[in-house]
């Protein structure tokens, strides 16, 4: 189920699992580790936040498939991403009605994010959906 994580010497991190939801906890814990290591952690909560959603979307669209997620530190920031096989488009963000009990992941992310979106793959099935999380915009929101 679980791959080993790899670090390049340009800070970046990759895992690939199942997409099940053990795997959750393990991206979760990863991220924490890589924003810690970087230094960044005034993104530290919403890293984690932000890479639960986005990994919680790819479970859920490729169930038991193999998912993969990358962790990379950018001038700007840290770059989150999570690919999985499923060709579905993610629906647009929106505010959920408060009796819903889903819908609010893009949502969520996009408040978090200074950036996000989602990219098709021409070399391979799938999409990765990636947000980038920057120190400058977590400093003008506080």
């Amino acid at each position: 189920m679980l791959a080993v994580p790899q670090a390049t010497p340009y800070g970046e991190f990759r895992l690939g699992l199942l997409a099940e939801e053990p795997a959750l906890a393990i991206m979760r814990r990863l991220t924490k580790w890589a924003v810690q290591s970087w230094n960044l952690t005034p993104l530290l909560d919403d890293a984690v936040v932000v890479i639960n959603e986005l990994a919680t979307n790819a479970v859920q669209a490729a169930p038991g498939h193999w998912i993969e997620m990358r962790l990379r530190r950018q001038p700007e920031g840290v770059l989150l991403e999570c690919w999985d096989p499923a060709p579905a488009l993610p629906p647009a963000p929106k505010l959920s009605d408060e009796e819903d009990e889903a819908g609010r992941g893009l949502f969520i992310v996009s408040c978090m994010a200074t950036r996000y979106g989602v990219e098709q793959h021409s070399e391979r099935h799938g999409k990765t959906v990636w947000a980038l999380l920057s120190p400058q915009a977590e400093e003008a929101a506080a």
